[in-house]
């Protein structure tokens, strides 16, 4: 607390003392001390959240870039068409219903063997016509070239995956970054105690 004194106030020639004022400076508790902890902890619980949304996405697409990278590894060996067309998979996916099938023959180690498999994962399209430009590069009978798992003779694929998804990995990666900001913040930020001041009398 503090006592002012003020100077003293000449009125028609008489002098007049005003009456000393005490500040009295209160550090008030917190009415929302509680909510302001509350605010916090639901900002850091928040942000985790956001970011490991973030790093599953990322996750997901690493494993999947390497595949395609292992993918690129895999020997060659000639193979011969047997089956091209295309066909109409209603069952698979009513927006996407054509999808182009291409049946081959290849040898490994002394085994002949046969797959279906253009690409690691199946390709199916709205258009017809862009099934049947897939399935037009490998016309019946005609000899092609597969790429075979050394592990696993029997998954072979005509084409290599690309590797598209990689630019997409920004995405997750902003939500991540964002996700651990909102966290950091939460932890950092203080939780402030307003601070009261009374004036009195004395």
């Amino acid at each position: 607390a503090a006592t002012i004194f003020p100077r003293c106030v000449k009125s028609s020639g008489a002098v007049v003392h005003s009456r000393p004022m005490q500040i009295d400076f209160q550090r008030s508790s917190p009415p929302s001390s509680k909510s302001g902890c509350g605010a916090r902890t639901g900002a850091v619980i928040f942000g985790l959240i956001f970011a490991g949304f973030g790093i599953v996405f990322l996750v997901l697409m690493a494993k999947q870039v390497s595949g395609e990278r292992a993918e690129r590894s895999w020997p060659s060996t000639p193979c011969w068409i047997i089956r091209s067309g295309v066909i109409q998979d209603n069952a698979h996916s009513r927006d996407e219903p054509y999808r182009p099938v291409v049946q081959y023959r290849y040898t490994v180690a002394g085994q002949t063997r046969t797959s279906d498999a253009i690409k690691a994962k199946d390709s199916s399209f709205s258009d017809y016509a862009k099934a049947e430009q897939i399935a037009d590069r490998y016309p019946l009978g005609s000899r092609a070239t597969c790429f075979v798992d050394p592990h696993d003779p029997a998954r072979a694929i005509l084409e290599h995956g690309d590797f598209w998804i990689v630019p997409f990995a920004l995405i997750p990666l902003i939500f991540v970054l964002i996700g651990f900001a909102i966290a950091w913040a939460g932890l950092r930020n203080p939780v402030v105690k307003p601070v009261s001041m009374s004036l009195a009398k004395s």
